[in-house]
């Protein structure tokens, strides 16, 4: 369901997969501060 419905670039597909593995890299580090809430939201706009 819903397969095919978007064709996304390869290159966005390559630039979201990357952020999207920042983010998980960030909630893996365990840490709750300023700076990661920052880094996350600031990841989650893009």
């Amino acid at each position: 369901m819903g397969s095919g419905q978007f064709k996304i670039d390869l290159n966005i597909v390559k630039e979201i997969n990357q952020i999207d593995d920042e983010i998980v890299a960030l909630l893996q580090n365990n840490e709750n501060n300023d700076t990661v809430r920052k880094e996350f939201d600031k990841k989650m706009t893009k």
